[in-house]
């Protein structure tokens, strides 16, 4: 059985495909960076069972892009991983034929409670409350809302100078090009880069990463407001 992950940036297919590989053993996991991979790869992969779509990806257009994807692939479960839950994209997805609309901030097990049921035939809408879809009873919708008030508050915390930095870390910049484009010496950048390990919680540039992707959050440094990406 192969399994295709879809999303622009290679740490979030990375942790969603390790939180599959603790559950499902002897799969092909297949990595893709935009639909026109996502595709790719479809045609070339044997027994796909399921394409997990990042909304937002190069190549998507929206929900045209899934739409188009399931007409070409009707017997391949498709669903789509989001860093927002808007309530029409939900409906109108699942109306085309999508069969999942998985956030992703859900907890790792819960996340593979949805993806397992997927497989197994299941349609997973985040609006309404499924209490055996491993969020412990709570609407999936309801559970990123605190997840958002969360990660809101640990922001707050953040400097202006730890925000850029962690923004230049997310576009996979190195520590000293972070300090070339905010104009500081690198040591400083160190500095406060585990200032923000600290803050977030996280041990390392790649949890930090993680962490901020998998909730949609982007970082306006002239104000220093988060906002989601989608």
């Amino acid at each position: 059985m192969t399994i295709i992950v879809a999303d622009d940036h290679p740490l979030i297919r990375a942790s969603i495909i390790d939180v599959m590989q603790t559950t499902y053993e002897n799969i092909n996991f297949v990595e893709a960076g935009s639909l026109s991979e996502a595709e790719a790869a479809v045609e070339s992969c044997p027994n796909v069972k399921i394409v997990l779509l990042d909304f937002l990806m190069p190549g998507m257009n929206g929900l045209a892009g899934v739409q188009g994807f399931i007409e070409r692939h009707p017997n391949i479960r498709v669903a789509i991983i989001s860093g927002s839950v808007i309530p029409e994209d939900v409906t109108r997805a699942l109306e085309i034929g999508v069969r999942g609309y998985i956030p992703k901030t859900l907890q790792p097990q819960a996340m593979m409670a949805v993806i397992r049921g997927i497989l197994d035939g299941d349609i997973y809408d985040p609006l309404q409350s499924v209490g055996g879809a491993g969020v412990e009873g709570v609407a999936p919708e309801s559970a990123e809302s605190t997840q958002r008030r969360h990660m809101n508050t640990l922001f707050d915390t953040l400097t202006k100078r730890e925000r850029q930095v962690l923004e230049g870390v997310t576009k996979g910049c190195s520590n000293k090009q972070i300090a070339r484009d905010i104009d500081v010496q690198e040591v400083t950048v160190k500095v406060h880069l585990k200032s923000v390990f600290s803050k977030l919680g996280v041990s390392n540039r790649t949890h930090a990463v993680v962490y901020a992707l998998q909730h949609g959050w982007g970082f306006d440094t002239d104000t220093h407001t988060p906002y989601t990406d989608g």
